[in-house]
């Protein structure tokens, strides 16, 4: 969510989401969730990098806002994807319509700065 000089990320809205080619209904396994952070091109696709680390608000979002001048410059095209507990990478909602699929054949979302 575009909120000026800055950005929210907000993860937990959906109702099912898929990781490795298996849909999860989000709901059932909220409390399987420890940690979410945000991986893209602008902190080198890191799943563990502290400062995009999201926090759990509500019992079930995990948000996070971040100075768009941490991600990149104005106009640009920014990538990402939010990880769950380090290692469980979330593929873009097939109703995204923010998302892109690369050369490489992976799908993220996208955030224009």
């Amino acid at each position: 969510m575009d909120k000026g000089d800055s950005v929210e990320f907000v993860f937990g809205q959906q109702k099912n989401i898929t990781v490795s080619g298996v849909v999860v209904l989000l709901e059932k396994r909220i409390n399987d969730i420890d940690q979410v952070n945000v991986a893209g091109d602008f902190n080198g696709w890191s799943p563990d990098a502290a400062k995009y680390q999201m926090k759990k608000v509500d019992g079930k979002l995990f948000k996070i806002t971040v100075c768009k001048t941490e991600i990149g410059k104005k106009g640009e095209l920014r990538q990402f994807k939010f990880v769950l507990n380090h290692k469980y990478w979330v593929e873009p909602p097939e109703e995204a319509q923010n998302k892109f699929t690369g050369k490489d054949g992976y799908t993220n979302l996208t955030l224009r700065l």
